[in-house]
């Protein structure tokens, strides 16, 4: 551990692009460098990554992807023995906190605009999370951008939509309508 600080800084901030901006995150873990992951896949992009750090290493992504999988072997070697169990609930609850985060925090961006109680406003943040927990990975597969920033954006929008879909539907009175229709359609007399 011996590694200099901006060195380490380097090497986080390269993990933080690679789980935020590069798509496929889930082919990833967060402590996986742009480099390792280039030389990894074998992207074309490991050869302009090297030719950039030529002036201070040869084979940077090489490197990188041992350095990565030389800190991985640390954590295991030094972790207590089931440390590392698959399938753990805690991974299971993680995974669906990961779904439904993105589209939480764009949800609560769409408040600042959403007028109305905070009664209202706290069932539209629900629905807008939810309609991201199902949406988010489909827009994200569909558009192919990162999940995460698929979620934000169905949760900020999504809620907006529906918004403007609730007050649409109040300034129309359709609640009246659908109910006289309903009346209608059973034979039940009128109010």
């Amino acid at each position: 551990m011996n590694t200099p600080r901006l060195i380490k800084i380097g090497d986080a901030l390269s993990q933080l692009a690679n789980v935020t901006f590069l798509p496929k995150h889930r082919e990833t873990t967060a402590n996986e460098s742009i480099s390792g992951r280039a030389h990894r896949c074998g992207w074309r992009v490991e050869r302009f990554i090297d030719w950039l750090f030529a002036p201070w290493e040869s084979n940077h992504c090489r490197r990188a992807y041992e350095a990565d999988l030389h800190r991985s072997q640390q954590l295991v070697n030094q972790a207590p023995s089931g440390a590392f169990s698959l399938g753990s609930p805690m991974t299971d609850w993680m995974s669906h906190v990961e779904k439904l985060l993105p589209g939480a925090m764009g949800s609560v961006g769409a408040m600042l605009w959403v007028q109305g109680t905070w009664k209202r406003k706290l069932g539209l943040l629900a629905f807008g999370t939810a309609v991201t927990y199902y949406m988010g990975p489909w827009v994200a597969h569909e558009t192919d951008i990162p999940e995460t920033v698929a979620g934000l954006m169905v949760g900020l929008f999504g809620m907006s939509i529906v918004d403007s879909l609730f007050r649409a539907w109040q300034d129309l009175a359709l609640s009246s309508l659908v109910r006289e229709f309903i009346r209608a359609r059973l034979g039940l007399p009128k109010e």
